[in-house]
C-alpha cells in the first residue's frame, strides 16, 4: 500500500492523485494486471453536510458526465448525485431513501476499498464500469449516474449508521404510546389538520373526545347487559336448585318470563332472551356455584383455630349410600362458620371402615389438621361408635398418629337420644292400637272419603287424621293428639263399619292414651327446642337439664293428684272419678323417664364444668376449673369491668369480649362453641336429598346431587355470584334460537 500525502488525493481524481498511483487496472512490474492496493487513509478532514430528503438527495452539486473533463473549479469538491426517484437497484434504493448524513468520500483508494466491501453484484457493477471506460479511452474514475448512486450510498453509510443509533436513542427516550400516537399522526392525518389554527385544533379535539366518549357508552351498554344476562342466569339456576327442582326447569322459567316480557316490557325482549336457562346451562351453573361455595370454605378452613363434625348416613331413592359431614368451625374472632363439609356415596359397604376414610378424604380435600378436631357428634349407630372398629375408634387412633395434643369429645346426637328415651315408657300398646285404627281409616280411599265426609256432618273442628311415620319423630304426638281429640267421631264410624271398639272404650286405655298424648306433647316441645341451626351445645344441655327437672316437678305433683299440665289427663279425670285415675302408675312412668334421660345425657353431665366456663364463667368453683386455666379464670372473675359487659350483652355474645390477654379462656371458648349438640344438619340435608332425588330422577348423578344439596344447605356461606359472571360471556341458549 503507498502512503497517502496529509491533504493530497481530496478530490474525485485530482491531480495529486492521479499523479501519484498508476490507474485501477494498469499493470505493474510485481504483479502483471494488477497494481498494489494502497492502505487505507489515515486523517481526514470533517464531513461536509448535505441535504437528504425521504426519496433521494436534494440541492446537490451537479455531477460530470461520463466523457466530460474535470472542471478546475471544482475539481477538490466531491459531486452528489440529483435525482427525483428512487433507483431501481433494491439495495441503492433502501439505503438512498434512510434519513442519514453526508459522509466525504476521501479519495479514490478509499472508494475502492469501499466498493469491494459492498455486495458482489454492486461491485462487479462498478468494476465494468471501469474497464469499459478504459476500453473507450475515457477516465475510468468518471461516474455514470448509476455509480454516482453507489459513490453516494458509499459515502453516507457510515454517518448513516451512527445516526441510525441515535435516533433508537431518542426514540427509546420517548414512550411507546407518545411515539406510535406521534407516528401515526404524521403517517394519516398531518396532511389532514396541518392548516388548522390552535382554536380550530382544540374545537375538532372536543368534538372526537364526544365521539370517542359515545362509542366506549356504547360498549359499555353492550357489556353491561351482557353480564346481567349471565349473572340473571345464575340466580334462576341457584333458585332452582334451592326448591329441588328439575334442571329442565330452566327452560320452563325462561318461557314464562318472555311471556311476561311481551305483556310488561316487549322493549325489553331481547334482554330477557338473552338469558341462558337450558338444562345444560341451569346444570353447569349449579357446579359452578357448588365449587364457589366449597373453595369458600377451603379458605375459611384456613382460619379455624377449632373445628367439630357431624356425621351421618342415609340412603337415597336409587338405594345408594351417602354419608353427610358437616363442619363447625370457629376461627380466632370467635366467629363460627356451620357448613356441609362433603357428601360421599358409598356404592358398597358402610362399616367403620369405611366411614373413616371418606371422612378422612373430606379432611385431606379441604386440608383441615387432624390437630385442630376437637369434637366428633354422630346418630349413635354402632358403625359410628365402635371404640375399636367404628369411626369414633379409628378417628382417635387417627389422632394419636398424628400426635394431637388434645383430646377427641365425641357425643351422641341430642335428638336422637330424647327420642329414644321415649320408649322407656314401654307403652307401645298404646301406640300400636292407635295405628292400627288410623291406617284402617286411611288405608281405603272409601273409607277415607267417607270418614272425611262424616267428621264434616259432625261438624268436628277437623277433617281428618294424619298418617304417622316412625322416622318422623314428631308424627306421634300429632297423630295421638288428633286421636283423643276425635276419640267419638271414630268410634261411630268404626261401629258402622262393623268394627269391635270395646278395648278402645275401656277407661283404662282412655287414660293411658291421655297420658301418652300429654307427656309426647312435652316431648316433641323439647325436640323442637333442641332443633335449628346455629345451636350452641351449653343451650341445648341446659335445655336438657332444664326438662329433667320439669320431670322431677311433674312426678310430685302427679303423686298429689295435680294434672295441671297434663290437660288431656284432666279432661279423662273429669270423665270418670278420681279414685279410678292411675296417678301413681303414671308418676311411675315419669320417674321411668327421669332415670332414662339421666343415663343417656350422662356424656354431656360429664361436661358440666366446661359448659359452664363458656355460659357462665362468673358462677364457676376455680377450685373445679381446668389447671391451665385457673389463673385467667380468677382475673376475669375481679374484673368489673367485663362482669357488667355479660350482664349486658348475655352468655351467647361474651365470649366474643374476652380479651386478647386470656387466650386460654379464648380457646376453650372457641372449643364449645365448634360442638355439634346434634346431626340435624344431616338429618335436614336427608330431608332435601328425598325432594331432589325422587323416583322420577333417579338418574341424577352423584356429582349433581352433591352439587344440589350444597347450594341448598349453604347458611354461613353464600356463593359470589359477581365474581363468577364477571368469568362468563352471555351465550343464547337453545330456547332463544327456537324464538
Amino acid at each position: 500500500m503507498l502512503e497517502r500525502e496529509e491533504g493530497g488525493n481530496r478530490g474525485w481524481g485530482g491531480k495529486e492523485g492521479r499523479s501519484k498511483m498508476p490507474l485501477p487496472g494498469a499493470s505493474s512490474p510485481a504483479d502483471p494486471g494488477r497494481h498494489p492496493r494502497p492502505s487505507a487513509p489515515t486523517k481526514a478532514k470533517e464531513p461536509r453536510p448535505i441535504q437528504i430528503g425521504a426519496y433521494g438527495i436534494r440541492n446537490a452539486q451537479p455531477h460530470r458526465t461520463r466523457g466530460s473533463p474535470p472542471d478546475p473549479t471544482t475539481e477538490e469538491t466531491v459531486p452528489t448525485p440529483t435525482f427525483n426517484r428512487l433507483p431501481d437497484c433494491t439495495r441503492h434504493r433502501e439505503m438512498a431513501a434512510a434519513d442519514v448524513m453526508e459522509a466525504r468520500l476521501l479519495d479514490t483508494i478509499a472508494l475502492e476499498q469501499i466498493v469491494e466491501g459492498l455486495p458482489g453484484g454492486t461491485a462487479e457493477c462498478f468494476k465494468c464500469h471501469r474497464l469499459a471506460n478504459l476500453e473507450s479511452g475515457q477516465d475510468p474514475l468518471t461516474p455514470s449516474p448509476l455509480l454516482t448512486v453507489v459513490i453516494a450510498t458509499a459515502r453516507i453509510l457510515p454517518r448513516y449508521l451512527s445516526q441510525n443509533g441515535e435516533k433508537k436513542e431518542r426514540k427509546q427516550e420517548l414512550s411507546g404510546q407518545e411515539y406510535n400516537i406521534r407516528r401515526h399522526y404524521e403517517t394519516k392525518h398531518q396532511e389532514k389538520y396541518k392548516d388548522l389554527d390552535m382554536t380550530q385544533r382544540r374545537r375538532k379535539a372536543e368534538e372526537m373526545k364526544r365521539s370517542f366518549v359515545s362509542q366506549q357508552t356504547m360498549f359499555k351498554k353492550a357489556i353491561s347487559q351482557s353480564e346481567a344476562a349471565v349473572k340473571a342466569s345464575f340466580v334462576v339456576a341457584a333458585e332452582i336448585t334451592k326448591s329441588a327442582r328439575p334442571f329442565s326447569e330452566g327452560e320452563f322459567v325462561k318461557s314464562c318470563m318472555m311471556k311476561v316480557c311481551d305483556v310488561v316490557c316487549p322493549e325489553k325482549k331481547q334482554a330477557f332472551s338473552n338469558v341462558s336457562l337450558s338444562r345444560n346451562t341451569v346444570a353447569d351453573r349449579t357446579r359452578e356455584l357448588a365449587n364457589n361455595l366449597n373453595n369458600q370454605l377451603m379458605e375459611k378452613g384456613n382460619s379455624f383455630v377449632a373445628f367439630s363434625l357431624a356425621v351421618d348416613e342415609s340412603s337415597d331413592a336409587s338405594d345408594t349410600a351417602q354419608l353427610s359431614v358437616f363442619i363447625r368451625g370457629v376461627d380466632s374472632t370467635l366467629c363460627v362458620t356451620e357448613e356441609l363439609l362433603g357428601l360421599k356415596s358409598m356404592h358398597g359397604t358402610t362399616t367403620g371402615k369405611e366411614i373413616f376414610e371418606e371422612v378422612s378424604k373430606c379432611l385431606t380435600e379441604m386440608k383441615l389438621p387432624w390437630e385442630k378436631l376437637v369434637g366428633l357428634t354422630t346418630d349413635g349407630a354402632p358403625a359410628m361408635c365402635g371404640q375399636r372398629s367404628g369411626l369414633v375408634g379409628r378417628v382417635r387412633e387417627k389422632m394419636r398418629a398424628e400426635n394431637c395434643a388434645g383430646e377427641l369429645t365425641v357425643y351422641h346426637c341430642i335428638i336422637h337420644q330424647e327420642s329414644l328415651c321415649g320408649k322407656a315408657l314401654k307403652m307401645e300398646h298404646v301406640m300400636t292400637a292407635v295405628t292400627r285404627v288410623v291406617n284402617f281409616i286411611r288405608a281405603k280411599g272409601l273409607n277415607h272419603r267417607q270418614f272425611k265426609s262424616f267428621l264434616e256432618e259432625c261438624g268436628s273442628e277437623y277433617g281428618d287424621v294424619p298418617y304417622h311415620t316412625e322416622v318422623r319423630w314428631l308424627s306421634r304426638g300429632k297423630v295421638l293428639n288428633r286421636c283423643f281429640e276425635l276419640r267419638e267421631e271414630i268410634f261411630q264410624f268404626l261401629e258402622s263399619k262393623g268394627q269391635d271398639t270395646a278395648e278402645l272404650r275401656e277407661q283404662e286405655f282412655l287414660c293411658e292414651l291421655a297420658f301418652m298424648c300429654d307427656i309426647t306433647s312435652h316431648l316433641d316441645a323439647l325436640n323442637l327446642q333442641l332443633q335449628g341451626r346455629g345451636r350452641i351445645i351449653t343451650d341445648m344441655y341446659a335445655a336438657v337439664r332444664a326438662f329433667k327437672t320439669k320431670l322431677c316437678l311433674w312426678q310430685n305433683q302427679m303423686l298429689q293428684g295435680n294434672l295441671g299440665h297434663f290437660p288431656c289427663c284432666q279432661t279423662m279425670n273429669m270423665q270418670i272419678s278420681t279414685a279410678v285415675f292411675p296417678c301413681a302408675q303414671f308418676a311411675e312412668k315419669l320417674c321411668v323417664l327421669s332415670t332414662e334421660f339421666t343415663r343417656r345425657f350422662a356424656d354431656f353431665d360429664a361436661q358440666k364444668c366446661r359448659f359452664e366456663l363458656l355460659s357462665n364463667p362468673f358462677a364457676v368453683d376455680v377450685a373445679k376449673a381446668p389447671t391451665n386455666l385457673q389463673m385467667e379464670l380468677i382475673e376475669l372473675k375481679c374484673s368489673d369491668t367485663l362482669k357488667s359487659k355479660y350482664d349486658a350483652v348475655g352468655a351467647s355474645q361474651f365470649p366474643h369480649f374476652i380479651p386478647d390477654t386470656m387466650p386460654g379462656l379464648r380457646t376453650h371458648a372457641a372449643q364449645m362453641l365448634s360442638m355439634f349438640g346434634s346431626t340435624y344438619l344431616c338429618e335436614q340435608l336427608f330431608s332435601s336429598m328425598k325432594m331432589a332425588k325422587t323416583s322420577h330422577r333417579r338418574r341424577l348423578t352423584d356429582e349433581h346431587l352433591h352439587s344440589i344439596l350444597r347450594i341448598s344447605s349453604a347458611q354461613s356461606l353464600s356463593p359470589d355470584i359477581e365474581e363468577l359472571a364477571s368469568k362468563k360471556r352471555c351465550q343464547v341458549s337453545g330456547l332463544d334460537a327456537s324464538e
